[in-house]
């Protein structure tokens, strides 16, 4: 009996492994392009997926707005091109509404999982608010700007990860949760740069901040 029992647990874990959906792995190289790389019914369905080569506020649109099941995105070898000539629309910069609805403020719940590129310098307005299936974020080193409610109303992260060793601008509203910021929220900070992050203008509402 516990063999037979043991023999339908091994088979239900090989169906599991089996049926999931390995990651679509995306070279494109002329940003604007992604809707086109991929077929509807792979867009529809596709729920891991990683990018190279160079991007615009289009394929964030796509990526929004076309892939409902979208969980986990690695976009961290990819390069970001400024799409139109506004002020907000810049190289190196996650566009504002990248993962928000901008009529209603609603974030892509599905998305769980984000890698950023190691070249962003700024997270626009609103990118990612109301994404609440993103419970940890990494900002990358060369980070200078979060821009307003760029992760507000998050209400599952917990975890952030700050790898510049200069505590950098943020509004007061870049993390808010309702009309505060998350007590729970931990901000994890270089080594030797505690003190530092906890006298910066808005990092200071943190009250969790660690080194690693």
């Amino acid at each position: 009996m516990k063999k037979h029992a043991l023999l339908l647990l091994c088979l239900s874990l090989f169906i599991t492994i089996s049926n999931a959906q390995k990651p679509i792995i995306i070279q494109e190289n002329n940003p604007g392009t992604l809707g086109s790389l991929l077929k509807e019914k792979q867009k529809r369905k596709l729920t891991h997926l990683i990018i190279s080569g160079t991007i615009d506020a289009r394929d964030f649109k796509i990526m929004k707005d076309s892939m409902p099941c979208l969980a986990v995105l690695d976009i961290s070898n990819v390069t970001i091109k400024a799409f139109g000539t506004g002020i907000v629309d810049i190289d190196n910069a996650i566009p504002e509404f990248a993962f928000c609805n901008k009529k209603n403020n609603k974030g892509k719940i599905s998305l769980t999982s984000i890698i950023l590129p190691t070249s962003i310098t700024k997270i626009s307005e609103s990118a990612f608010e109301g994404c609440d299936g993103l419970t940890s974020i990494v900002i990358p080193a060369q980070v200078t700007f979060i821009d307003d409610f760029a992760f507000a109303h998050c209400s599952n992260l917990e975890s952030i990860t700050v790898q510049s060793y200069v505590p950098f601008e943020i509004r007061f509203s870049s993390f808010l949760l309702t009309t505060k910021l998350c007590p729970k929220r931990t901000i994890h900070v270089p080594m030797g740069t505690k003190s530092a992050y906890e006298k910066k203008t808005n990092w200071n509402e943190f009250k969790n901040i660690v080194e690693f």
